[in-house]
């Protein structure tokens, strides 16, 4: 029998040369195509255990594997994802929850004792790093119902909350029983619905961080990450395990890499699989992306919009800046990617035409009317002492200082025309104005200086409620808005008539104070002001997170009175 080596000393010398090239580029060509930093084009779909699986790019919510992501089952600890993307929404990250007997449960532990007082910080790190079932029963309880509401009836209306959020962006697979994930009849959701509140929850940094924090202390605590790929897979973000009997081994891993963001849900598969199911799947989903970034045939994963929940105006979409394009997905929630084609019509639109008309009129009308304008400007100039007035006024109402006026002044209004009018001298340092029994000129009050009068005691009534506003204003201003909240709650109680609008410096704060002053309007069962102040604070200060967070708290709490 003649062997390989002999075969190949009878070929021809060019012959063994080509051949021998040949070998050479399909090793080379081997290598680069199954190099594994995620580069190369996708060689088709992964061999997985797992039942329902998807790959989703969350910078365009593309879907780039799918395998039954529409079957409503059991998620298992994924539930956690809803639950601390809900928390999120509602409360700030150093609020604190006091722990009863009610929240330790069978299951995942953080350790959780009767009567500890922990920030949201600490349960939300308990909820996500060790899947603690006591710390999503805490959070629920603590931020579901009003302080006396029965420990089940508040968790019952958080996850009234939770499936609120979730219908509201659009989730149509999704109702979840309880806040931890334990196998419970009716309790369900979809590798596409946790794709989709994945996504949504990314867009909060606190979400991000902690679900890729991999150790936490605080609270008395230490936490470990139990996501094993946390530290195994290069550009992991984060993620969320779960298991069950009813669910299998789930898992939910977000990666980043060369600009990509890759969401990758799995839900029944095993403990011995679950890990290579998820790192085939983040594999892939690179290697798609880099193969093609964006295609219009893939179907996509979107966040339902929703209606504002203020009734001041939010734009739902902003037009192409530049080479970019900006797509309102939630309420608090955009998309930007590179605009794919030229506007419609080559750029030209019926603004311009409509435009040039008005402009056109408004040009006529002024040429016409112009002996109108002027004797309307003469007039305004002649009583510009009036307007003088009246921007006076309104500048008073800008600062919060509404303007008070001596009975004595009031009645200089009624004064005959010609009669000179004499202005009050104003306050300087050390001066004080003259006591009742004092003689007064008969102009309106006259300020004398303060070394000229004999020095009597001045009795000024003590409003409680303004001292404890000022006291919250100026924690405020310290930055410990809990303590503010708490401050102008105190402030409400004693009296519950009093505007904290009028209280001096109250419009002096960041928007961070007027949330804190709207909380304390809720404490007290009052979410129609505490609306309404969110509303004015917005309407000032523009779009801010943490007061469309508060609007949209409110506008539930307002419904639900």
């Amino acid at each position: 029998m003649i062997g390989e080596t002999d075969v190949g000393q009878c070929l021809p010398p060019r012959v063994r040369w080509l051949s021998r090239l040949i070998c050479v580029l399909g090793i080379a060509v081997s290598i680069l195509w199954g190099h594994p930093d995620g580069t190369r084009a996708a060689e088709g779909p992964p061999d997985i255990t797992a039942t329902h699986a998807v790959v989703v790019s969350a910078d365009t919510g593309e879907v780039l594997f799918d395998r039954a992501m529409d079957a409503a089952v059991a998620p298992a600890s994924l539930t956690k994802i809803f639950t601390a993307a809900v928390a999120l929404d509602l409360a700030d990250l150093d609020d604190t929850i006091t722990t009863t007997a009610d929240d330790p449960i069978e299951g995942s532990s953080m350790g959780l004792v009767p009567g500890q007082t922990l920030s949201l910080r600490t349960l939300l790190h308990g909820l996500m790093l060790v899947s603690g079932n006591d710390a999503a029963m805490a959070i629920a309880r603590g931020l579901g119902g009003r302080p006396g509401t029965p420990a089940d009836e508040a968790v019952r209306q958080f996850m009234q909350q939770v499936n609120d959020t979730a219908a509201r962006l659009g989730l149509t697979h999704t109702h979840l029983v309880n806040p931890h994930g334990l196998d419970t009849p009716g309790h369900v959701s979809s590798a596409r619905d946790i794709a989709a509140m994945t996504m949504y929850a990314l867009e909060d940094p606190d979400f991000r961080q902690i679900i890729g924090t991999p150790y936490y202390r605080g609270d008395g605590f230490e936490l470990y990450q139990s996501n094993e790929l946390l530290s195994a897979y290069p550009g992991l973000i984060g993620g969320k395990t779960g298991v069950t009997d009813e669910a299998g081994y789930c898992l939910v891993e977000v990666a980043q890499r060369d600009g990509h963001t890759v969401v990758v849900v799995l839900l029944g598969s095993t403990v011995e699989d679950w890990y290579a199911d998820a790192t085939a799947l983040l594999d892939y989903g690179f290697a798609t992306l880099a193969t093609a970034a964006s295609d219009p045939a893939r179907p996509r994963i979107t966040l339902a919009p929703s209606a504002p929940a203020a009734t001041v105006p939010v734009a739902t979409a902003a037009p192409a800046v530049g080479s970019l394009t900006v797509d309102r997905v939630a309420d608090t929630t955009a998309v930007v990617r590179p605009s794919d084609a030229a506007p419609a019509g080559g750029g030209l639109s019926w603004r311009w035409p409509l435009a040039s008309v008005i402009t056109m009129g408004l040009a006529l009308a002024l040429v016409v009317n112009y002996p109108l304008l002027l004797g309307l400007g003469g007039l305004m100039w002649q009583r510009r002492g009036h307007w003088r007035f009246l921007r006076d006024a309104v500048a008073g109402l800008a600062r919060g200082m509404p303007r008070r006026r001596h009975p004595a002044a009031r009645g200089r209004e009624s004064t005959r025309a010609g009669q000179r009018r004499t202005a009050p001298v104003p306050r300087a340092s050390g001066e004080r104005r003259a006591s009742p029994g004092r003689p007064t000129s008969p102009a309106g009050p006259v300020w004398v200086p303060a070394s000229t009068l004999p020095a009597e005691p001045r009795i000024v009534p003590l409003d409680a409620a303004q001292a404890l506003a000022i006291r919250a204003i100026r924690l405020a201003g310290r930055g410990d808005y809990h303590a503010a909240t708490q401050e102008f709650a105190r402030a409400l109680r004693a009296d519950p008539s009093y505007d904290l609008t009028r209280c001096p410096g109250f419009w002096s704060m960041s928007p961070a104070g007027y949330v804190a002053a709207a909380r304390a309007y809720l404490l007290l069962n009052r979410p129609t002001d505490a609306r309404t102040l969110a509303t004015v604070a917005q309407l000032s200060f523009g779009p801010n997170r943490e007061l469309e967070r508060l609007l949209a708290r409110t506008g539930r709490a307002v419904a639900a009175v």
